[in-house]
């Protein structure tokens, strides 16, 4: 807030008496309105409760203001709390209660319990509306209400109607309005109407006119000291003198005075100042009230409002507030009881010999009342702080200057005037006893008569040092003082600038031999300065800003040095704040006093410090005053009575006391003795509670119940619930000042007993989370003075839940018995168990390694069997050979044949096992026609059905052929094995079947026969190595290795089959095979086919490619970091479409396949291009290779060919490549199919990433990759609820290194195996959440997540919403279609 102050003295005669009167112009220091809350501008009655706090009563409702806020209370729509919103008059009882006068009857508001309560007089006085009530007195007990038509209406002190009284006035003159009542005894009232003064006996209920022939309107009565009264007259107020003998009153109207004005309001401050507000021109305060009764002569300060047609309405003064003056029109103001002690000037205020401007750039003491001042573009003046006034300057102008050319002034210690005035003269001197300017002219530094000097400074041995924007100058004086020398600081050799900045400040040490230099960039500079060193070789210190070292100055910009008697030296800086220097002889360090210490603003432009070495430091905001022992801080702002907050650099100090501050607005001076060092404390309440942001006032219920029954502030405890531990305190410290200034600390007992400081307007504390508990909550204000109150405590007791309580504990503990009862026998018999675990692990072990030497002895019998075999069998072929003609031998010999064909399958068969044991057993891939082989197959049991009366047949149920791509030698052996367990197990007269179909995409085989059949119990064993069945006796007698169906099994997996049994004692088993093996059908074998490409390629002399028209490639930005292999062994054609290919892709060639294909073991391409006819290992052969290992059957190939009917060529090769392009080809050409296999396995990935299962595309995707994933998904299936997984097993089950698989998952899914894994377990946990209606807990452990809020975070992140609102809004959805 700008306050606009008025120093003008206004002399004027008042007529009564002859007494002079002195006035002069005062100003507020708060004005409410209703821009800041207050409910109408129109206020009408205002009172300051117990506890601190102003009621203002307005004509649009009623208002509680604490010095922060205004809170409203009046009749809204739908809810009605007072008699009429136009409120009249405010008291307040011995209970606290608040009286509210309106224009419609009472209203009583219970603060305790912020309740109102309304007082129905219609049937008591008989007024329809009620009485519009002007005035309260409460009075021992009593309550009078002065009414504007309805006399005095009185109440006891519990709100009971006693009387209704009136004055008994002639018909024709109207009711009185009761304006004012004043006690005179315990009996008798005065009261000041619109029909004069009476006296009201409220025993008697008589009214007694007074002074009736000299006051007809009263306005007001005020009593002041010594039987004096104050009445508001008809114009004017009247001094009334009053005697009381016998119960009987003498009045006696002594005079009159302010007769021009019309008062209808007074008060009597506790400094004994009467305040008198007019109706129309604004208020009037006397400062010496005796003077007033006396007749003697009497000051007073005025205040009118510049706004026209401001009417006032009431003038109310408390200790602690100050002075509330009302009006009808613009809201209220306050006023400080006490006059400010600064003194202010302005240009606007025109004073003779005064500065035209108020931006001022120096000041210089002339004495010890006088002072220069010196402004930008407004000239210079000499002020008086003694009687406020400009005086004539003390020389004479040259012709043609003018005052306000004068820039700079400066007084030396021999009062000699320095001053400059730009143009010809420039920078002069007035000598002591002289008026006539010299021209300061050395004849050995000319130019230095046009320095511009930002500061000047004389020392201790008369040296003057002026201070420019660029240099320093020491200037050296003889006995006439007149220049002898004259110094710079930049002809320095030691400094370390070139130029010096700006000098801000020049101060001489007291303590030691310096000259300490504030510049604006270049820091501090401490100067040698004894008595015979000169400016151009003293060493010279510089401290300056260093980036993180706490103790060097934070800022480069120092604006003022001083030194207090206490030896202290003190810097002030621009931006850094204030800085004690410690070592200031040495190596000085800098102390920092900030803002974060309690300084208003760290720009500071100036220190001084006054007879106590207080320090006085002006900032851009405020004043600050700092006692240096205490670092104690006074901040003063406009509030305080500053003229004006943002200050210039010049500062002056009398030897009368004052203190001059410059600023942007003129300047102002105080003495600092005048400054009140003292204030009363702050009254300290506790405001509202707020729970959950809410506030809870008494009455309101919570949870429930009645939290509050009264108000906080008379509460000494606070009981809570666990439930209800996030709450606001406020504390309020009401003082009605800058909140700045004052402070409150608070702490809670024990969670955190270190008090915390924050200033008063922080009202609120807020607690969030406090446990179940006692705490004792404390809480002191401070005022400006840092002076405390004593601690006010709430003791705060938060219940805890019932499971937190003795008796929960003690049901715990029962609990805890029980639980730890259990747990030991959980632990016994879980100790019990882990012995038989280890006993069956012992003996699993032991079976392991039987085991593993039974196959061992097979293998070592199996190698020393082939060789007497490998002898029967060249014997027999000699015998067969030698008999070939005698039929009956050779039915014998045929037995003998094919007994030693099963013999060697056994050998084998144990040694393949043992290799697959290994992970050494390898696929050799081939297409053959199934139907043909299947018949081979049978005609070696046919002769066996035949011997011993079974029926073998088979059931082909596709009448299409079947061409399969697999291992033929390992085929054989599953459909053997099982074919010979068939046999084994059936007897004469049951039936073998071998049924087969082609079924999505794979061969489906069922071995059936009706047999003995397998028992439920042995059933699940039956692919266990070794297992032999012994659960029944025919079973036993028959032999077996134990390996056939374990190594049938194995096989069919190698293949990513499937193989399962079913069986029923007495009736049977079937064998289900289903094998990804199925291969197109061709008329050419794939053999033949390759061998009649190969063939093509020999003869073929086309082997180059051909460029249409050098056309312009480009490839898909994506693709680029692919890698392609190429293999290619004319070194000119590898060359060529390396360098084509290179442009767009990462390629690696090679010679030949075989080079290629071992390269593979390092690292996977993402695809590989390949010619077909090449040494070692041609297209063909590698593209086999390739496609049948499933490490790498997901890499694309391209094959290059000379074939010109390529597609009927290539048409029965089965398995073969991706793509076939035939030579001659364009390179545009070979790039687009390379980037379209490219595509095809990106869009492949970004399938896997939308859902699951997914099932490839036989027309751009190998088997091997269907088959590869299928056995993937059961794995991940069978073990989605295996929180302990290792995905290492996948690699194992898969036949896979660990590095392979992952590449090959990488590859074909663009996940990893765990990034899968993951994303198949929350597909799954989705479907359960919505299908399987299963709680979120259930699904985590269901679906292998160890711990359910992991869960949820995955889940989330993955779907957007957690599980349980995923599966709620599903459902909705599900439910809606």
């Amino acid at each position: 807030m700008r306050f606009h102050f008025h120093i003008l003295l206004i002399c004027f005669v008042l007529g009564f008496s002859q007494s002079h009167s002195y006035g002069q112009a005062l100003d507020y220091t708060a004005h409410l309105s209703i821009s800041n809350g207050l409910a109408h501008n129109g206020v009408t009655s205002i009172i300051q409760s117990g506890n601190g706090l102003v009621w203002l009563g307005t004509y649009d409702g009623l208002n509680l203001y604490d010095g922060y806020d205004l809170r409203t209370f009046k009749n809204r729509n739908g809810k009605s709390i007072l008699k009429s919103n136009r409120i009249r008059s405010l008291a307040e009882d011995e209970r606290g209660n608040i009286w509210i006068g309106t224009d419609e009857g009472i209203t009583i508001y219970n603060y305790n319990n912020n309740d109102f309560r309304n007082l129905y007089l219609k049937d008591k006085i008989g007024t329809e509306g009620g009485p519009i009530v002007l005035d309260i007195l409460i009075d021992e007990g009593r309550v009078l209400c002065g009414t504007e038509s309805e006399g005095i209406i009185v109440f006891d002190d519990q709100q009971q109607f006693i009387g209704q009284y009136t004055p008994s006035l002639s018909s024709d003159v109207p009711p009185p309005v009761f304006n004012g009542t004043l006690k005179l005894s315990n009996k008798d009232y005065l009261c000041a109407t619109s029909n004069g003064l009476f006296v009201f006996n409220i025993q008697n209920g008589e009214f007694n006119k007074v002074l009736g022939g000299k006051i007809d309107v009263s306005n007001f009565v005020l009593s002041l000291d010594n039987n004096y009264l104050l009445v508001g007259m008809r114009t004017g107020v009247g001094l009334i003198k009053y005697d009381s003998r016998a119960d009987k009153y003498e009045f006696y109207l002594k005079k009159r005075n302010f007769e021009d004005k019309i008062f209808n309001t007074a008060s009597l401050d506790v400094k004994g100042h009467l305040w008198l507000g007019s109706l129309y021109n604004g208020i009037i305060k006397i400062t010496n009230t005796n003077d007033f009764i006396t007749g003697n002569d009497f000051s007073f300060l005025t205040w009118e409002r510049d706004t026209p047609g401001t009417r006032g309405s009431l003038v109310y003064t408390s200790s602690n507030s100050g002075c509330w003056v009302g009006t009808f029109t613009h809201g209220i103001f306050r006023f400080d009881l006490d006059e400010s002690p600064f003194f202010y000037y302005n240009s606007s205020m025109g004073l003779n010999h005064g500065v035209k401007s108020n931006e001022v750039l120096q000041m210089s003491v002339f004495d010890e009342d006088r002072v220069f001042i010196s402004t930008h573009r407004g000239g210079s003046g000499l002020f008086n702080t003694k009687n406020n006034l400009f005086e004539p300057l003390p020389f004479d102008l040259p012709d043609g200057v003018d005052p306000v050319s004068i820039t700079s002034v400066f007084v030396d210690s021999h009062k000699n005037i320095w001053l400059r005035i730009p143009g010809a003269l420039g920078l002069g001197v007035v000598k002591n006893g002289t008026r006539y300017i010299k021209k300061v002219d050395p004849s050995f530094f000319p130019q230095f008569n046009q320095i511009a000097p930002k500061k000047i400074y004389e020392d201790s041995r008369g040296n003057l040092w002026f201070g420019t924007q660029n240099d320093l100058y020491k200037v050296v004086l003889n006995d006439v003082h007149e220049i002898q020398k004259i110094e710079s600081i930049n002809n320095n050799a030691g400094i370390k600038f070139e130029k010096i900045s700006p000098v801000f400040a020049i101060y001489e040490d007291p303590e030691y031999n310096y000259i300490w230099v504030g510049t604006m960039k270049d820091g501090l500079l401490r100067i040698e300065n004894g008595a015979n060193v000169s400016l151009i070789n003293a060493k010279i210190y510089q401290c300056q800003f260093i980036n993180n070292e706490p103790l060097s100055l934070s800022s480069n910009f120092v604006t003022s040095i001083t030194r207090v008697t206490n030896t202290q030296l003190w810097v002030g800086t621009e931006g850094g704040g204030i800085f004690k220097v410690l070592d200031s002889n040495g190596d000085p360090r800098f102390v920092s006093f900030s803002e974060k210490d309690g300084l208003s603003n760290n720009v500071v432009k100036a220190i001084v410090f006054d007879d106590k070495n207080n320090l006085w430091i002006p900032t851009n905001i405020g004043l600050n005053r700092i006692d240096p022992r205490k670092l104690d801080v006074k901040n003063y702002h406009e509030e305080d009575g500053l003229p004006f907050e943002d200050f210039t650099y010049s500062t002056a100090q009398l030897d009368n006391g004052n203190f001059v501050f410059s600023g942007l607005d003129g300047f102002f001076y105080f003495d600092a003795e005048n400054i009140p060092d003292k204030e009363p404390l702050p009254d300290l309440t506790f405001g509202d509670l707020k729970m959950f942001n809410e506030t809870v006032f008494p009455g309101d219920t919570v949870n429930g119940r009645v939290l509050l029954t009264k108000r906080l502030n008379n509460l000494s405890e606070l009981d809570l619930r666990y439930n209800e531990n996030v709450f606001s305190i406020e504390v309020k410290s009401i003082h009605f000042s800058t909140p700045e200034n004052h402070y409150i600390k608070y702490k809670l007992d024990p969670v955190s007993p270190e008090w915390i400081k924050v200033v008063s307007d922080q009202k609120y504390i807020n607690f969030t989370g406090l446990k179940p508990g006692e705490y004792k909550f404390s809480v002191m204000a401070s005022n400006s003075f840092n002076k405390w109150t004593p601690p006010r405590q709430i003791v705060i007791k938060i219940s805890p839940p019932f499971w937190e309580t003795g008796w929960a504990y003690g049901i715990y503990f029962l609990l805890f018995l029980v639980i730890i009862s259990g747990i030991i026998v959980i632990v016994l018999r879980i100790q019990n168990l882990k012995h038989n675990l280890e006993i069956e692990h012992v003996e699993k072990e032991k079976v392991q390694e039987i085991n593993d030497e039974k196959l061992r002895f097979f293998v070592n019998i199996s190698h020393e069997i082939k060789t007497p075999l490998t002898l029967i069998g060249g014997t027999f072929s000699f015998i067969s050979e030698h008999f070939r003609g005698n039929t009956t031998l050779q039915n014998q010999l045929f037995m003998v044949k094919r007994q030693l064909k099963r013999m060697n399958q056994l050998v084998e068969q144990v040694q393949d096992f043992h290799k697959s044991e290994n992970q050494r057993l390898k696929l050799n891939y081939s297409t053959f026609l199934f139907d043909d082989f299947l018949t081979d197959v049978i005609k070696d049991f046919d002769f066996i059905a035949s011997q011993e009366g079974k029926n073998l047949k088979i059931d082909r149920k596709d009448g299409s052929e079947t061409w399969v791509k697999a291992d033929r030698d390992k085929i054989e052996k599953i459909l053997s094995n099982i074919l010979n367990n068939a046999f084994k197990f059936t007897s004469e007269g049951d039936g073998i079947s071998v049924s087969y179909i082609k079924k999505n995409d794979e061969l489906l085989i069922v071995i059936s026969d009706t047999g003995q059949g397998i028992s439920s119990e042995d059933l699940s064993f039956v692919f266990d190595r070794f297992f032999q069945s012994t659960s029944s006796p025919k079973h036993q007698n028959i032999g077996g290795s134990g390996i056939g169906l374990a190594f049938t099994r194995r096989l069919v997996e190698m293949h990513y089959g499937f193989i399962s049994v079913e069986s029923e004692v007495g009736k049977g088993t079937s064998f289900s095979i289903r094998l990804p093996i199925l291969s197109e059908n061709g008329e050419l074998s794939e053999e033949e086919n390759i061998q009649k490409i190969l063939e093509i390629e020999k003869h073929s002399s086309i082997n180059y490619l051909e460029l249409r028209n050098n056309p312009t490639l480009s490839v898909d930005p994506e693709f680029k970091n692919s890698k392609v292999f190429l293999a290619e062994d004319n070194a000119d054609m590898r060359k060529f479409i390396s360098d084509i290919l290179s442009e767009f892709f990462i390629v690696e060639s090679f010679p030949d396949g075989e080079k290629c294909h071992q390269a593979l073991n390092e690292e996977w391409p993402d695809i590989i291009v390949s010619d077909v006819l090449m040494p070692n290992i041609n297209g063909f052969e590698l593209c086999d290779k390739i496609k049948c290992d499933i490490k790498t059957c997901h890499i694309p190939v391209i094959l290059l060919t000379a074939c010109t009917d390529i597609e009927d060529q290539i048409k029965g090769i089965k398995g073969g490549a991706d793509s076939y392009i035939g030579k001659p080809f364009n390179i545009e050409h070979l790039v687009a199919s390379i980037e379209s296999l490219l595509q095809g396995r990106k869009q492949l990935r970004e399938r896997f990433q939308m859902d699951f299962p997914l099932t490839l595309d036989k027309e751009n995707d190998t088997g091997k990759d269907h088959a590869f994933l299928e056995k993937l998904y059961q794995l991940i299936s069978e073990n989605i609820d295996n929180q302990d997984l290792d995905i290492n097993v996948f690699a194992r089950e898969l036949y896979l290194n660990r590095t392979h698989f992952y590449q090959k998952v990488k590859a074909i899914t663009g996940y990893t195996p765990f990034e899968l894994l993951k994303a198949f377990r929350l597909k799954k946990a989705a479907d359960l959440l919505v299908n399987g209606d299963v709680p979120v807990a259930e699904v985590s452990m269901m679906t292998g997540f160890k711990s359910r809020t992991h869960f949820s975070k995955i889940f989330k992140d993955k779907y957007s919403v957690t599980p349980g609102k995923y599966a709620d809004e599903m459902k909705k959805k599900l439910s809606a279609e």
